[in-house]
Formats: C-alpha cells, sequence, structure tokens
C-alpha cells in the first residue's frame, strides 16, 4: 500500500523545514523514507546532490543525514555516555570527543547524567539524549520527528531553542512536529501533508518581517454590496481615502444613504456626527473599475460569491492595478489559489476575510496562497490593525477557512439535535444567547476552558478530553482530536498568557464582566 504520493520538497543548507498534518497523513513514513528505513517504490531522493534512494540507512547516515526518531528510541540499559558512543561515525571527519563537547554544550544537563542509565532520565532528558545521539552523526541535515511529544512547555521550548541554535551552524532541519503554532515561529517554510500528499505551503519566520513594509495610503473597494460598504467604513474611519466601485447605477444611487446609515448605527464605535460626516466624505463612488483601481494600493474585491465571477474579476484587477497594489478578496469560500494562481500578478493576492459586518466585527481571516508574497501578507496585517481589526492567519488554504468552519460545525451539531426531536430552535438560541455567548463573549473557548479546572486546561482536558473524542468518533472521525499533542500546546498557549497562579484573579474577573453583560442587557430590556 503506498502511503506517500507526489512528494516534492527541498531544504537548503541552515533552513527549517517543518512537517504539519493529521495522525497518519505519512510525516513519519516520509522520514523512514529519507533515512533508509523505508524505501521509496518510485521517484528520486537526493542529499548534497547525489541519490540515496537505493542506500542503506548507516550508508545514508555516513553521508551526513541524521535522524531522530518518534519516541526517542534510546537504549534505556545503557547509560547517557555509552548512548552517544553508540551513535558516533567515525568517518565524518570530527573527533569524538569534540562531539561530546558539542552535545554537551547544548545539552548542559547531559553531564551531570553520563553515567547514568537511560532509563532514568526525565522525559525532557531522553528527548535530549535522542538528539544528543542524532548530532554524534555531524549531520548535515537532521530529521526530527515529534521533539516535543509529551513534554512540558519549558522543555519544548528548550527544545525548539536548540533547532534554532543548529540551524544557526548551518545545520538544515527537517522537522515533523503537532505543535504548529511553535513551529511557524521557527520554522522557514512550513508544508500540510494530509493522505499521504502536500496539500499546502506556507512560508515561516524566515520570510516574514525581513523586507521594508508596503506603505497603503489609498484603499479601493469592489462592490458596493452590505460586506463592500462596510469595509469602505473600515477604511474611511481610520483615515484612509476609499475609491467605492459599484457598476450598477442603482446600487451607486443607494450608497451615499446607506453609507450614512450604517456610519450612524455604529455611532458607539465611529464618533459624533461631526466624525460621522468626516468618514462619509472620504469615500469616493465610481461607476468605472479603473478609474477606481487604478491609484489604490490595496483593493479588495467584494463582489458576489462565484468562482468564475471572481476570476474574471481578478483578471481585470490584473491588469488595471498598479503593479505594487495589493489584490484582497473578501471571499468566504474559496482560497486565492482557485481564483488567481494563472494571473502574472499572482504574488500581491490574498484572502481577507471577515466576520460579518466588519465595520461591527473586527475579526478578520488573512490567508495567503502559496505563491502569496510574504511582504504581502505583513502589509495586510498592518493595515488590519492599524483600521482597528483584528487580524488572524489561516496557515492553510482550507475551503471556507476558519472562522465558517467553525460555525458550521456549531450548525451541523444544532441541526442534528433539532432534527432528533431533542431540542426546540427557541431552546438552541437561548443556549447559545443567554450561556455560551454570555461566556464567549469575554473570552475564547480555549481562554474559558483554562478558568474550569483549578489546574487550568491540561487538567480540564485531561479530565474531560475522552467526552470530546466519544463525539468526534460519533460524526465518524478516525482519530481523537483531543490528544497529548494538542494539550500539551494548549497548555503552552494558556500559560504563555496567564501563569496558573492568576487562575482565581482571572475567574473573578470573569464573573464580573458577564454580571455586567447580564445587567446591561436587562437595562436594554433584552
Amino acid at each position: 500500500m503506498k502511503i506517500l504520493h507526489g512528494i516534492d520538497l527541498a531544504i537548503l543548507a541552515g533552513e527549517v523545514v517543518c512537517i504539519v498534518g493529521p495522525n497518519g497523513a505519512g510525516k513519519t513514513t516520509l522520514l523512514r523514507t529519507l533515512s533508509g528505513l523505508c524505501r521509496p517504490s518510485a521517484g528520486t531522493l537526493r542529499f548534497k546532490g547525489e541519490p540515496i534512494g537505493g542506500l542503506e540507512p548507516h550508508q545514508i547516515a555516513a553521508r551526513g543525514l541524521g535522524h531522530c526518531p518518534e519516541g526517542r528510541r534510546i537504549f534505556q540499559q545503557l547509560t547517557v555516555e555509552e548512548n552517544l558512543v553508540a551513535a558516533f561515525l567515525p568517518g565524518r571527519g570530527h573527533r569524538q570527543a569534540d562531539l561530546f563537547d558539542e552535545v554537551y554544550a547544548l545539552f548542559p544537563i547531559l553531564p551531570a547524567r553520563r553515567h547514568q542509565p537511560a532509563s532514568r532520565l526525565s522525559g525532557g532528558e531522553q528527548q535530549m539524549l535522542a538528539i544528543g545521539r542524532a548530532l554524534m552523526g555531524s549531520p548535515d541535515l537532521l530529521l526530527l520527528d515529534e521533539p516535543s511529544l509529551g513534554l512540558a512547555p519549558l522543555v519544548i521550548n528548550q527544545i525548539f531553542e536548540i533547532v534554532i541554535r543548529l540551524a544557526e551552524r548551518g545545520v538544515s532541519i527537517l522537522l515533523v512536529e503537532q505543535n504548529v503554532e511553535l513551529s511557524f515561529e521557527i520554522a522557514d517554510y512550513v508544508y500540510a501533508l494530509e493522505h499521504g500528499q502536500i496539500r499546502t505551503f506556507s512560508a515561516g519566520r524566515g520570510e516574514r518581517g525581513d523586507d521594508p513594509a508596503m506603505t497603503i495610503e489609498r484603499v479601493a473597494v469592489v462592490g458596493g454590496g452590505i460586506i463592500g460598504s462596510s469595509w469602505a467604513i473600515v477604511y474611511a474611519r481610520a483615515g484612509l481615502p476609499v475609491a467605492l466601485s459599484e457598476r450598477s447605477q442603482a446600487g451607486r444611487e443607494r450608497l451615499a444613504g446607506r453609507l450614512r446609515d450604517m456610519l450612524r448605527q455604529a455611532s458607539a464605535l465611529v464618533g459624533d456626527e461631526q466624525t460621522q460626516e468626516a468618514a462619509a466624505a472620504r469615500i469616493a463612488i465610481h461607476a468605472e473599475l479603473g478609474a477606481a483601481v487604478g491609484e489604490a494600493d490595496f483593493v479588495h474585491e467584494c463582489i458576489e460569491e462565484k468562482l468564475d465571477a471572481k476570476v474574471a474579476m481578478f483578471g481585470e484587477l490584473d491588469r488595471l492595478a498598479k503593479p505594487a497594489a495589493i489584490l484582497a478578496s473578501t471571499t468566504s469560500s474559496f482560497p486565492a489559489s482557485r481564483f488567481a494562481s494563472d494571473l502574472p500578478g499572482r504574488a500581491r493576492c490574498i484572502v481577507v476575510h471577515p466576520a460579518t459586518p466588519p465595520h461591527l466585527l473586527p475579526v478578520t481571516e488573512i490567508c495567503p496562497a502559496p505563491f502569496t508574497d510574504p511582504k504581502v501578507t505583513d502589509a495586510v496585517f498592518a493595515l488590519m490593525e492599524r483600521c482597528g481589526q483584528v487580524p488572524v492567519l489561516i496557515r492553510a488554504e482550507l475551503p471556507s477557512f476558519v472562522l465558517n468552519r467553525m460555525q458550521a460545525a456549531l450548525f451541523v451539531e444544532m441541526f442534528r439535535c433539532l432534527d432528533e426531536g431533542v431540542i426546540s430552535p427557541g431552546d438552541i438560541d437561548k443556549i447559545m444567547r443567554d450561556g455560551l455567548g454570555l461566556r464567549w463573549a469575554f473570552l475564547g473557548p480555549f481562554e474559558g476552558v483554562d478558568l474550569n479546572a483549578v489546574g487550568g486546561i491540561r487538567e480540564y482536558f485531561e479530565r474531560f478530553g475522552f467526552l470530546f473524542n466519544d463525539m468526534a468518533k460519533d460524526l465518524g472521525l478516525a482519530q481523537p482530536v483531543v490528544t497529548p499533542q494538542s494539550i500539551a500546546l494548549l497548555e503552552s498557549y494558556a500559560r504563555s498568557r496567564l501563569p496558573l497562579a492568576q487562575l482565581p484573579e482571572r475567574m473573578q474577573w470573569r464573573d464580573r464582566r458577564i454580571s455586567q453583560l447580564r445587567a446591561m442587557k436587562q437595562q436594554a430590556g433584552e
């Protein structure tokens, strides 16, 4: 049975490349194939320009490819030093004593344990030893398979710092890792593997922030419907001149009144009548597309949600907009690869998808395509923050992105309960309006769960994670959704934001905020 299909990737000296994906995607098989533990049935494996596909594992290791497998795979009965000696490759041009010094310098805890059996080491120390064993071969390319598996957040951070230090020394790193957030922080490039195939490719830390920022001072919005009007207000209230293109004459006739009405209804966010008028005055309405987009630094397409229409529109925008202008779509369904992949200027195309309407709901999904210039992503993030939005990065081109998928998952379960007669539509609305909605008004779901157990989010999911895994199984998912890796990632996230000792204080803050919100709703008669 074939596990990997059509894999095509390259790693340069000193780069960190990360492979992410669900369990069973083929990540470990990929590393085992590279190191010779599995034989490819087709294709070519080259290392430093030479084919290695038919070589034995020890021959590949002798050429400078080290493999630290999942689960550590150290010799438990041997001492730390004996484990390192066993992994030494004398033909690589380095003295054993020098490599000992390098490993012990990277992992200062190991010299003190050098005469202890590996079985007596902690999980973190065993992982350090496993990496140290791989380094005793003086590799030019190091394969790391799930190095954070089962480790505490502090140890995970130490391991990832070592990865960065190795890359700075010129060692290439191919990392398989479930901790996606940290992977993007240290990786130059990230590949998403699914069903044995590379589905998406994204730039990581190596492609962000190194170049001068793009300047956005003029905005064009294409489409004067509800979403286009809302985006025009977002940009105009931030002080930017906006050219709003609407081809329909009837639509243009309605626009000025609609914009003023929307600004008035949002006065709590926009400001007084004078401020509203100033924002409205920054929006110029155009009939001709070229006149609207010709001088814009940022063009935001907000037309109907039809793929053929977006393909045609982006073809026009790529021709009419100035070469340096960013071309964004507010699509809620189609990744940029679906409508921009054949354009000469595709590197400037990106999805900027809001919660609706964006002038009231600030969260905004930013989803670059694999071909999007990272400078474009950076510039869009800066623009959204300048305009008071809350941008979130979607790292893979999922259809409908994440916001809609989360909402859809909730609706699917609501419809299932509704169709089975478990509950009425009105009571479902009550659950959301008078239950989850009150809690989520101030806290995200993970932030909220962190406050539901004395030991925080780890304790909560270690106690109740089976409930979510059982539900996932009922929905036909083959793998658990709550795993040791996901719990470790969530604990790292939660504790980086709020130390465990401050949970009681945060609980009191939550209770005060919910009480205030309920009181406000009662005063409003709701």
